[in-house]
């Protein structure tokens, strides 16, 4: 029996101009320069931690366990996601890729989601087990609060729920991505604009 088809998203979200999501790629020309400098801090395992504890966390807080951070280089942001060497913290950002490609070629054309798009954050460099990636508002709790567009928002996980359900069983990873660490960066052409999480298993 196939799923419901979601409601189509209301007019009032459709045209909320709060939500346009701003893209925080790093130019080229300061792309190398902070791979550089990332380079040489992490590499250095003396101080690879202190310089990591120096950085906020990009869950708003700051606790020592906390796996992704914020740098500002010159003004311009990126992440530093840290994933332990394992394979379940995204130490092999290929598969996460994979799972997203996966969805991308499964759902399209008459079975493309209704109330969302899908994108990844750009990753920029893999510093050993350090993964230094576009910075991404996170904007979830925000837009679930907002009543204007929180009926486009619960509808629109729900969907990416029921169709990662769908493709789990080819992916590698043995917890594949789940839809609620998935990230709301704003709402575009109607639909909500979902980022990949950086951190898709809880320390």
């Amino acid at each position: 029996m196939p799923a419901p088809v979601p409601e189509k998203p209301s007019a009032s979200a459709e045209r909320e101009p709060r939500y346009l999501p701003k893209r925080r790629v790093v130019l080229p020309r300061y792309r190398k320069k902070i791979i550089e400098f990332l380079t040489e801090k992490l590499s250095d395992k003396e101080n690879a931690l202190s310089f990591l504890m120096s950085l906020p966390c990009a869950k708003g807080n700051m606790p020592s366990a906390c796996p992704v951070r914020v740098f500002t280089f010159e003004g311009t942001k990126v992440v530093i996601k840290s994933t332990l060497g394992l394979e379940k913290h995204g130490y092999k950002p290929n598969w996460v890729k994979g799972d997203i490609l996966r969805h991308i070629k499964t759902f399209r054309g008459p079975r493309a989601p209704q109330t969302y798009r899908l994108r990844l954050p750009q990753l920029y460099a893999q510093v050993g087990r350090f993964l230094i990636m576009e910075a991404v508002e996170n904007r979830t709790s925000e837009m679930l609060k907002d009543s204007a567009v929180s009926p486009l928002v619960v509808t629109a996980f729900k969907e990416l729920k029921d169709n990662l359900k769908e493709i789990a069983a080819e992916s590698p990873m043995k917890r594949p991505l789940q839809a609620h660490h998935f990230m709301c960066a704003g709402i575009k052409g109607g639909k909500v604009l979902f980022y990949a999480p950086y951190d898709f298993e809880e320390i």
